[in-house]
């Protein structure tokens, strides 16, 4: 193997080496590598790749997510079943459908109206909203009517997406009085009539057999 020497250069010059009659700079000489990237095309295969993807999966989250609305909106029925039934413990009969000097009982904003949503806040640990309420006026007079815009979130189904109508909050749900449409009155087949007090003995078909709210 030959030797590698520093040939003779006039001063001020670089320092060449000479291996074997070829001559080469003194300092390593390499060449710079172009930048590694990727071309449009691989690029525009990538972005379809992934939005082929998105497509798959973005029915499967939507699902999951209704899926866990559900779950939610079952979760509320549950307590408010849990809240009847605490209610008829303590009282011996379910809460009346709707408290009113005389039927039937319309959609419209005249009259006392209290409802078992109201009677039930309690045994729902809504206390605070409970204690605002002035049993001596109907539920459209004075601080009664102020508070169709507190929303209790027991009462809103997750999948519901309208839940105010103006500054009233909405209910999801809704006692059964008939078992057909009809106006709420005392001659109803429901449990929650006009000023009923059902028992739980009353109920013939037995508590897991019977719609209470739906």
């Amino acid at each position: 193997m030959g030797k590698w020497e520093f040939g003779n250069v006039p001063p001020g010059k670089s320092k060449w080496l000479h291996h074997q009659g070829a001559t080469i700079m003194g300092r390593p000489n390499h060449r710079r590598q172009p930048a590694a990237g990727f071309s449009v095309v691989e690029i525009l295969v990538v972005m379809t790749v992934i939005l082929l993807i998105l497509t798959m999966f973005l029915p499967a989250i939507q699902d999951a997510r209704e899926a866990a609305r559900q779950v939610h909106c079952q979760n509320n029925l549950k307590q408010i079943g849990l809240a009847l039934q605490l209610y008829a413990e303590k009282r011996n009969v379910f809460p009346p459908g709707v408290v009113d000097e005389q039927g039937p009982i319309l959609q419209e904003p005249v009259g006392y109206h209290a409802g078992w949503m109201v009677q039930i806040l309690p045994c729902l640990e809504q206390q605070t909203i409970s204690g605002m309420v002035d049993p001596t006026y109907g539920i459209y007079e004075g601080i009664n009517a102020s508070l169709f815009a507190v929303n209790v979130p027991t009462f809103a189904c997750p999948s519901n997406q309208e839940v105010k109508v103006g500054n009233r909050a909405l209910s999801s749900y809704a006692g059964c009085h008939h078992h057909v449409e009809a106006p709420i009155e005392m001659s109803n087949a429901g449990v929650f009539t006009l000023n009923s007090s059902t028992t739980v003995e009353s109920v013939r078909d037995g508590m897991t057999h019977t719609i209470f709210i739906g």
